[in-house]
């Protein structure tokens, strides 16, 4: 298979294949290797229900609160620092990327997705992973840091594969910004599609392109295909459904935080064509192109051949502009506004909707054939219900309770009995 195909989109559905026996070894000696005196660089992990992931947090020294950024691996069975056994040596890109924003400054958070090095343990089966687990183990990320006193923002850095999981993550956590690094622009179909066709049979691209429409449309093919067997194994089926849905520019124009998108001009793997439909998307974004940047960050001309042993060579340094505007980009975030604020349009929005509940559940407990006064109870009981709801929930996915909201929704709740007693008579 094209090494393109391979390293971009191929290696992550191969990857589930080996990574059962993959040994936990280079995330290991990231989390115990030397730092500079001026970061402080410590394990983390993350409990998940089918085990712990584990990943390096590096801290620069000085006072706290400093931004806090969770940097997501790319595709495959890449690890927290950027390295792959599908590939020989070990570049370190990721583990630099958290070195030069250490020094500027900027804390961060690598580690192993499940099924990766360290992380291994946390994938039970094939058959059982999707990719929304990689975005809820992100969401947990974000979080565990946003609890963490040592962090005044939260920004999410996305490489590759992971600028998708990280853009889904950043609107669910509720993470203060987020940047995506080399990230793709279209659907994981549609790129896979564009690869195979010219490397395939007429026949057997129809034949795997019809699988993988209906693989997109949320179907998964009974019996089996028989096609490109590797590629669509039975166990992987699953897991190709729950990627494949996902549209990255569809995902990033969600997003009302600040955002950075990154593409360097000489990427193998993801092109301007990608990082164009993703500024495209999100407009207000910050789009940054850094010449003769490849893919895992370093300084390389665009010749594809002349390219594959630097994605070896650990002595070859992360871009230094990438650094500093990266940095720069996480440094002007600003910090959450207090969900306290008694006044603003949302509080309008928790008011009004509470009334509605309120005076809809009224009218259909009365419809049912109850009292006027047990209809009235039970309207209030089920706003009141559904007004901590919400605010448990902002807590559990943003960190965030907000006692304001609540106020006014009670208001809206009160407002909506003063009107049916007046009217109910």
């Amino acid at each position: 298979m094209h090494d393109r195909i391979t390293i971009l989109v191929g290696a992550a559905i191969i990857f589930l294949a080996g990574c059962a026996t993959h040994a936990a070894t280079s995330g290991e000696a990231s989390a115990t290797s030397a730092a500079p005196l001026a970061i402080t660089q410590e394990p983390v992990t993350l409990k998940t229900p089918t085990g712990e992931i584990f990943g390096t947090l590096e801290l620069p020294a000085g006072r706290t609160p400093v931004p806090v950024a969770l940097i997501i691996a790319g595709s495959g069975p890449t690890d927290r620092d950027g390295n792959s056994p599908a590939l020989p040596g070990a570049n370190n890109s990721l583990k630099m990327l958290a070195d030069g924003l250490a020094t500027r400054g900027i804390a961060s958070v690598r580690y192993d997705k499940r099924g990766i090095a360290a992380s291994r343990a946390a994938m039970t089966g094939e058959q059982d992973l999707r990719f929304t687990n990689f975005i809820e183990d992100a969401e947990a990320w974000v979080k565990q840091l946003r609890a963490d006193e040592r962090f005044s923002t939260v920004t999410i850095i996305g490489h590759s594969e992971g600028s998708l999981i990280g853009m889904v993550a950043a609107r669910e956590a509720g993470a203060d910004a987020y940047v995506s690094l080399e990230g793709t622009g279209r659907k994981a179909a549609d790129i896979l599609a564009e690869q195979l066709k010219p490397q395939l049979p007429p026949e057997t691209f129809a034949q795997s392109k019809a699988i993988m429409d209906q693989l997109s449309s949320g179907s998964i093919p009974n019996p089996p295909p028989t096609v490109l067997p590797m590629l669509f194994r039975p166990s992987v089926l699953p897991y190709l459904v729950s990627w494949f849905k996902y549209d990255p520019a569809v995902e990033i124009a969600k997003l009302e935080i600040p955002v950075m998108i990154v593409q360097g001009t000489t990427d193998i793997q993801t092109s301007m064509t990608d990082a164009n439909a993703l500024a495209a998307a999100n407009p207000k974004a910050r789009f940054l192109t850094i010449e003769g940047m490849n893919h895992i960050l370093k300084e390389v001309s665009g010749d594809r051949m002349a390219q594959m042993p630097k994605y070896s060579d650990p002595t070859l340094p992360v871009v230094p502009k990438l650094l500093d505007e990266i940095a720069s980009f996480v440094r002007s975030v600003p910090k959450r506004v207090s969900q306290e604020s008694w006044f603003g349009p949302d509080k309008v929005k928790h008011f009004f909707i509470s009334a509605f509940i309120e005076s809809l559940t009224f009218s259909g407990l009365q419809a049912t054939g109850a009292s006027r006064s047990g209809a009235l109870a039970g309207a209030i009981a089920t706003s009141a219900a559904f007004g901590i709801a919400r605010e448990l929930h902002d807590k559990r996915t943003k960190g965030i309770f907000s006692i304001p909201d609540l106020t006014w929704g009670a208001a809206g709740a009160g407002a909506a009995v003063l009107v049916l007693r007046s009217t109910q008579r």
